[in-house]
């Protein structure tokens, strides 16, 4: 019992320091929006459950997931939003996609950025659409990733205890 629970804390331990640059991107981009539009975020209960679920689903592929979401949000402009990314990530992460929606619903915006990292790539999502605001952080396996995207539906349909009848 004792080496079940030396096991469990040290397994704590070696995730909390591997995810704490995730935790500080991600909070730090949290906290800029609340301050600067006066708002607080509601995030998901049992997020860490889920992220666990992720990576045993996903072989891997994805890991230490994370969600905020804002409600009622108003006077968002999709340059503010963009510039507030960029300006609590910094230089290292890149734009992987901005999309701004017509006019009809102007200042909702989606924005993808990455952040390479040897083997892995963070990856922040925003989405500000009808004054709601939603952020995705989360960690990708390449190898994981590569393995999927070669072929999906056998990633999908296939476990270990054989092919997969629903769908």
């Amino acid at each position: 019992m004792k080496q079940v629970l030396c096991l469990m804390a040290a397994s704590v331990l070696l995730i909390s320091t591997e995810c704490s640059a995730a935790d500080h991107d991600f909070n730090s981009v949290v906290s800029a929006v609340e301050h600067k539009y006066s708002v607080h975020a509601q995030r998901i209960p049992l997020m860490g459950l889920v992220s666990m679920c992720a990576s045993l689903k996903t072989h891997g592929g994805v890991n230490d997931l994370r969600v905020a979401e804002f409600d009622n949000l108003r006077g968002v402009d999709g340059k503010d939003l963009y510039a507030l990314l960029r300006s609590r990530l910094g230089d290292q992460w890149q734009l992987f996609v901005r999309e701004t929606a017509g006019a009809d619903r102007a200042g909702d915006q989606s924005v993808i950025l990455v952040h390479p990292d040897g083997s892995s790539m963070g990856m922040m999502i925003a989405d500000y659409d009808h004054g709601e605001l939603d952020l995705v952080r989360m960690e990708m396996n390449g190898a994981a990733l590569s393995k999927w995207l070669r072929n999906p539906q056998r990633q999908h349909h296939t476990s270990k205890y054989g092919k997969y009848s629903g769908d």
